[in-house]
């Protein structure tokens, strides 16, 4: 397993991670509904809240509303 990170963030936020949310991201879809799907692409990681700002992170960078 890659034990790839970003350096200077305090959660893990992995490159396939990255890929896999924009793989299930269509046009105008709203983010709420990529959710739960998240949580599956970030099984390995712990703690509802650190899936949270993990989700919040990746998704304010590299996907809008």
């Amino acid at each position: 397993m890659s034990r790839n990170i970003i350096i200077g963030f305090d959660r893990p936020l992995r490159p396939h991670w990255i890929y896999e949310s924009l793989l299930l991201a269509r046009p105008g879809q709203r983010l709420a509904e990529l959710n739960v799907p998240f949580e599956q692409i970030v099984k390995e990681l712990t703690g509802r809240e650190g899936k949270r700002k993990v989700r919040t992170v990746l998704f304010r960078c590299f996907l809008r509303d």
